[in-house]
């Protein structure tokens, strides 16, 4: 098969933990399409992952193929012209079999009009885990994203959400900007100044009692600093509860805000009637952009090196 027909690219075998290639002998498990070398799977004996039959696992590649019709007797189609022939499975597994085990899960339309092997040729990356997010969203039930949790607002970039994106990032950096108000810095530099020092006594002490006592010493005298710089405390309080809180409603909300702008764009690639040009055009506008989430973080450091010189210069 040719290279755009490769399905299991970046794949690997779980036997012999090595990279699919494009001319290797291919077989799937029959219980969970798990894919081994032949000669992997015939030395083994088994399937990698048996011991995992007994709880329904399933293998599931990265990007999510969804069959699409029969094109001859000994071939199965794929979109973009993936294919998987026959050959390539154990003799016991039928084209229906291996249907089965690796669509069963999930619904042909996730809403009217909008079909799921379409949200999955869209979100590419991930995507039978937000295709199971988006129908924990649709049936009204909490999703929790720890990727945009973590990572906000760069996941709005790296998943293309491009206006949310410049929202929060613009939100974190005005809350961020507030540590350079003058209290702020001076909280900030005293909080440094005591993790320094006591780093210092942890190095040049051998007694544990002597260094106990030392640091506490230091930390009234920096805590009394502290509770005098009544703005700072509150700037650097408000600054960390804020910056929690917006997370946390990212966290919440992510995966609703990325089901509905889902949603938009294959409806909108719905206007295309012949099927390979419409799920050309997702899956170029959908999957991730490094670029973009890399561009965020190189513009709100480059911020905060602007922000950084203009106060060190104006405190001169």
């Amino acid at each position: 098969m040719s290279n755009k027909d490769f399905r299991f690219t970046n794949e690997k075998c779980l036997v012999c933990n090595k990279t699919f290639e494009e001319n290797d002998d291919i077989v799937v498990c029959p219980h969970c399409g798990t894919p081994h070398h032949r000669e992997c799977y015939k030395e083994n004996a088994k399937c990698a992952n048996h011991e995992k039959h007994s709880e329904n696992f399933r293998w599931e590649p990265d990007f999510v193929p969804f069959v699409e019709e029969k094109k001859a007797e000994d071939t199965v189609q794929i979109p973009f012209s993936q294919s998987i022939n026959l050959d390539d499975l154990p003799p016991d597994i039928s084209v229906e079999q291996f249907h089965d085990t690796l669509f069963s899960t999930f619904p042909k339309e996730l809403e009217d009009d909008v079909k799921t092997e379409d949200v999955a040729v869209f979100v590419r990356h991930e995507s039978p885990r937000y295709i199971r997010k988006f129908q924990k969203v649709k049936a009204g039930k909490l999703s929790w994203n720890w990727g945009a949790f973590f990572f906000a607002p760069y996941w709005f970039f790296f998943r293309k959400l491009h206006k949310l994106g410049v929202i929060f990032l613009a939100l974190f950096i005005l809350l961020s900007s507030l540590s350079f108000l003058p209290s702020a810095m001076k909280f900030s530099e005293s909080l440094y100044d005591f993790e320094v020092q006591a780093g210092e006594l942890a190095e040049n002490m051998e007694n544990e009692e002597e260094y106990e006592a030392a640091v506490m010493k230091l930390y009234e005298s920096v805590y009394t600093e502290l509770n005098e710089n009544k703005t700072g405390l509150i700037i650097f309080t408000t600054q960390s509860l804020a910056n929690l809180a917006i997370s946390v409603f990212i966290g919440v909300n992510a995966d609703k805000w990325y089901y509905k702008h889902t949603l938009s764009r294959v409806k909108k690639a719905s206007s295309e009637t012949e099927k390979e040009k419409r799920r050309e055009k997702l899956f170029l506008t959908g999957g991730v952009a490094y670029g973009a989430a890399f561009l965020a973080i190189l513009f709100e450091k480059a911020v905060f090196y602007g922000l950084e010189m203009l106060v060190t210069a104006f405190l001169k």
